[in-house]
């Protein structure tokens, strides 16, 4: 047998390596429920024998909750996490340029007891949050919580509120820990928390909602505390959380997780095949991804290969998930859409509104009566008649998999999707339309503005784009730098217009870096289009690269501040531009800021580049005026 069908033939027959050897109902002798179940006698007397109980039904009950999970490639039946049949792979992640296992919490806890894990969408981390959960559960070392952060809302988004939230979790699955005593287990150390997607926390609430989570992480530092997020947030105010990064799929790996979407067939293994000989290697920004592997794998099924560009990709997948059969494509029964009196094309459009309708106001999750809500708006906006909202929400649910329900609760199945419709919607609008939307979206703070849409809507129409969305800003901006006398910083003080938040603790002591948009009017505009600028014609990754230099320049700016004159404040604002004459801050540490962000001559290929797209737009201005060459160069 060759190497790549050994390599097929394993993935397709292996199971999860993490197989559970109990239930976690059979682990209840664990170390760390019997050391807290002892200290809580201790303090409160022998009375507490139900707390055994409590926590035997709390674990048993999240442990069957958290070990069924539906995802966009098996549709409408759930996978087991681990366990026989189970659709797991492990993702590694990355500290310091070293990689660390994430077979077991600790493992990753040798790093610290604050940890921070940060991946695109479609990493796995969601997935690798339950894993843990579950494993931990099995291991018995801690008693683990998992918490989704996108429950936080206004009302939660403070410390005493936070405790209110994790209490709550753990009632949720029949417990009836008395809160006490739940409050005085917290201090023993034992629990380990599993914070997932902080990046789905609204941005209106996510700055207090960071600032309540570091505030209980330090009130009970013994436990320990690990967070999932993209990379596209301010992490300011977790100062005690060490950051690492997702590793993605491995071609092994991505080969052995395709082998466990559906049942061993000619049709699986010709893609696991094809994945290990060449697909990897040709879309590896798609395959080392676990959503994006499972999108091409629908793609290949449905399609026969795999399209190279990725706004072809999302309209292939989207074909895909729109004609899927239940049984696996091999086309003797077709779910039935309830919408079943509209066309194709106004199902498409009908989803592509509704996208743009919660993207734009960042919704991704949302009550029943919610989306009934906005789905019917958009009915009524686009006069489709014949369907109602609940329809349409079913087959959405039950038939495309675009939309998927928890209890009571909706969400898309991937946010790229929510982006990629968006991009769809506002590329149909008329130029007229799309001008007067990009100006108003683009006058939004960059930390409410999405990026992923606007990339696929320069992919999807690459003139109109720039046209309609990038030229007025730029054409503004270059007047601005031809008048400036030093281009550079005047870019960089556009780019970065977040002030930096100096809190003092009660001692005096303690300086806490943090970002605030609190009473200054930067120019979002100008901003957001420099920052599109460099993500599209530039192909690299801003928001990424962006967060971490402003992370690392408040780490600078703390180290030199002059503690003998910092203001006796409890809270004070400043801005980079304001760095240069602070009496607290030296002339020498604000040169070194600024050399740190000119560091990689990244700003003078962005001042490039923006005259290099003006100069372009005014070839294409003189073609339309130059009546001799016009049909010629059309």
């Amino acid at each position: 047998m060759s190497n790549t069908s050994a390599t097929v033939e394993k993935g397709l027959v292996a199971t999860a390596t993490q197989n559970a050897a109990s239930k976690a109902g059979e682990n209840l002798g664990n170390r760390a429920v019997n050391w807290v179940i002892n200290k809580l006698s201790e303090q409160y007397g022998k009375s507490l024998v139900l707390t055994g109980s409590v926590y035997e039904r709390y674990l048993d009950n999240a442990y069957l909750r958290y070990n069924q999970v539906k995802t966009l490639v098996t549709g409408i039946a759930p996978r087991p996490i681990i366990g026989s049949n189970s659709i797991y792979i492990s993702v590694g992640v990355e500290y310091k340029a070293k990689e660390y296992s994430t077979a077991t919490v600790e493992k990753l806890l040798t790093i610290s007891k604050n940890l921070l894990i940060c991946g695109t969408g479609g990493a796995g981390k969601s997935m690798l949050m339950r894993y843990l959960f579950l494993n931990t559960v099995n291991r018995g070392e801690y008693i683990p919580v998992l918490l989704e952060l996108r429950k936080i809302n206004e009302k939660l988004a403070s410390e005493s509120a936070f405790m209110d939230l994790i209490y709550k979790c753990m009632q949720d699955f029949d417990t009836e820990l008395p809160r006490e005593q739940f409050e005085y287990s917290l201090r023993l150390g034992k629990y380990v928390f599993f914070l997932d997607g902080f990046d789905e926390i609204k941005n209106a609430f996510a700055e207090n909602a960071a600032e309540a989570i570091q505030k209980f992480a330090a009130k009970y530092p013994e436990n320990a505390y690990i967070m999932t997020s993209r990379p596209d947030r301010n992490f300011s105010s977790l100062e005690t959380f060490t950051q690492l990064k997702t590793k993605g799929l491995t071609k092994t790996q991505a080969v052995i997780m395709s082998g466990k979407f559906w049942e061993k067939d000619e049709k699986t293994i010709d893609f696991c095949r094809q994945l290990e000989v060449s697909l990897y290697d040709q879309h590896k920004d798609f395959a080392q991804n676990p959503l994006l592997l499972s999108m091409m794998f629908l793609t290949f099924m449905h399609n026969g290969n795999i399209p190279d560009h990725r706004v072809d990709f999302y309209e292939k997948c989207y074909n895909a998930l729109y004609n899927m059969h239940d049984n696996r494509n091999k086309g003797t029964y077709k779910r039935e859409f309830e919408c079943a009196s509209i066309n194709e094309h106004e199902f498409k459009l009908l989803f592509a509104r509704f996208c743009y309708r919660t993207y734009i106001e960042n919704d991704y999750e949302f009550s029943e009566q919610e989306i009934i809500s906005i789905i019917d708006s958009c009915i009524q906006k686009l006069k489709i008649a014949g369907i109602t909202a609940q329809m349409y929400l079913n087959d959405l649910c039950k038939v495309v998999c675009l939309i998927v329900r928890e209890g009571d609760t909706y969400y898309f199945s991937h946010r790229s999707l929510q982006a990629y419709f968006t991009a769809v919607y506002v590329t149909g609008r008329p130029d007229e339309y799309q001008k007067v939307f990009y100006t108003k979206i683009f006058a939004k703070s960059p930390w409410e503005l999405q990026y992923d849409a606007f990339v696929m809507a320069y992919q999807l129409s690459p003139e109109r784009f720039v046209r309609n969305a990038l030229e007025s800003p730029l054409r503004e901006l270059a007047y601005e730098l031809n008048s400036s006398c030093d281009a550079e910083l005047h870019v960089l003080k556009k780019l970065y217009t977040e002030r930096f938040s100096f809190r003092l603790d009660h001692d005096s002591k303690y300086f806490a870096v943090g970002f605030s948009h609190a009473h200054i009017s930067p120019d979002y505009i100008a901003q957001n289009a420099i920052k599109l600028v460099r993500a599209l014609e530039m192909n690299s990754d801003w928001v990424e690269n962006s967060a971490y230099r402003m992370f690392t320049v408040g780490n600078m700016i703390s180290k030199h501040i002059d503690r003998n004159v910092f203001p006796k404040k409890r809270d004070i604002l400043v801005s980079i531009q304001q760095l240069e004459s602070v009496e607290w801050f030296s002339k020498s540490a604000y040169k070194k800021v600024i050399e740190y962000l000119l560091s990689n001559d990244e700003v003078k290929r962005i001042i490039s580049k923006i005259y290099e797209i003006i100069e372009n737009l005014d070839k294409e201005l003189a073609i339309l005026n130059d009546s001799d060459s016009f049909f010629d160069d059309l």
